[in-house]
């Protein structure tokens, strides 16, 4: 073209259409001035076209993640793999940060389902989802659903996920974990986040606004598959991490059963957790069978692979102020009201001073279930309990 390199095109377009000719901020002109170049001078390359938008400056978050979203759909997942590891360290993971709460934590695979799903809809196809409408079940290639390996002190290393075809009852593909080094004292965990790890800041305009996926009183399930090639049984376990004192994390087991190569197992657990305390994490741990009888003798390598792993049922489940100094459980809310404290005498202080406020939380999948609540008004016109608010 006239202006073979973009850095002649970008001082053009800072001439022109520059901040400085577009107040109040991060104004969509500029930006879309340089979306626009990004795609021009992009060469059909995912990594450039991000290096040119980039490096010209201005909004880089919302300007890449426009140029992400456009050469992820013109070049598909191949366009990803032409550079540097893009997906790995992002492991599918995807916030929404909305006011329907519960669908805050969710990842790649899952949300294209969504909009494969509408499509369906709309075309009256009603396929059904992938075994049996798990909620992870990895049954796209490379898709791991925010499934990463734990690294605290006793796992780190000791585990790797892969997602592989095959050892699936109904689907195509199946995660494969990959676990080596299982002795006393080591364990391998890999884990997926169901409400946001990070430190929450109620003041900040940019909260990371979530609710819990998971909730105690609910039933997870998970299909594991031991290679025919290992060496030894392990022992295997569903897991969840929750929030506890100080908001730091503390784990809860469910039954543990002994995994033989070559065997599958189904794990079942209705979920328990104290109260106050928001799910932050679930997934599955694997440990040495024998280590706690002969410790010098059970390191265990091997492979096992999850078919899937999901949830159902209405939460048995009581919003009330924990025992603890967390402030997670709070947190935990979808704030749509002015202001709301933890007082004394009352575990929640709700405060609206204009219109109708709510403090939600919850999950759109929850069917038949009842809500309790007292409630004491205070210079409010009118107030109650809303049920199925979904955002």
């Amino acid at each position: 073209g006239r202006y073979g390199d973009w850095r002649e095109t970008f001082r053009r377009i800072v001439a022109h259409y520059g901040y400085d000719r577009y107040g109040e901020g991060c104004h969509v002109v500029p930006n879309h001035a340089l979306v626009i170049l990004a795609l021009l001078y992009g060469e059909n390359s995912f990594p450039k076209a991000l290096t040119v938008v980039n490096t010209a400056g201005w909004d880089t978050d919302c300007n890449s993640g426009n140029v992400g979203c456009l050469m992820g759909i013109k070049g598909g997942l191949a366009g990803l793999d032409v550079a540097a590891d893009f997906r790995g360290p992002v492991a599918d993971r995807m916030y929404l940060p909305t006011a329907d709460g519960g669908r805050a934590v969710t990842d790649a695979l899952h949300e294209a389902y969504e909009i494969v799903q509408i499509g369906r809809a709309l075309a009256e196809d009603p396929s059904p989802l992938p075994k049996a409408s798990a909620r992870f079940h990895f049954d796209l290639p490379g898709s791991v659903q925010g499934f990463i390996p734990e690294d605290s002190p006793e796992c780190r290393g000791t585990a790797s996920i892969e997602n592989v075809p095959g050892h699936s009852e109904t689907g195509r593909q199946s995660l494969a974990i990959r676990y080596r080094g299982l002795a006393s004292g080591r364990a391998a965990r890999i884990i997926r986040e169901t409400y946001p790890a990070i430190a929450v800041d109620v003041t900040h305009g940019y909260r990371l606004v979530a609710s819990p996926t998971l909730y105690p009183g609910q039933t997870l399930r998970a299909r594991l598959i031991a290679d025919e090639g290992n060496r030894q049984a392990v022992e295997a376990c569903l897991l969840i991490k929750a929030f506890g004192e100080d908001d730091q994390l503390f784990a809860l087991r469910g039954p543990k059963i002994a995994l033989r190569p070559g065997r599958a197992h189904t794990l079942e657990w209705v979920v328990d957790a104290p109260v106050g305390c928001p799910i932050g994490w679930v997934g599955i741990e694997l440990m040495s069978l024998h280590a706690a009888t002969r410790p010098s003798e059970t390191r265990a390598d091997g492979t096992a692979y999850l078919d899937w792993l999901t949830w159902s049922g209405a939460p048995i489940v009581k919003f009330d102020r924990p025992s603890h100094k967390g402030t997670r459980w709070l947190a935990a809310w979808v704030q749509a009201c002015t202001a709301v404290h933890a007082r004394r005498g009352h575990t929640y202080n709700i405060v609206q001073n204009q219109g109708t406020g709510l403090l939600i939380q919850g999950t759109r999948e929850w069917q038949d279930y009842v809500f309790k609540a007292t409630l004491t008004p205070h210079l409010a016109r009118s107030f109650g309990i809303a049920a199925r608010v979904q955002g």
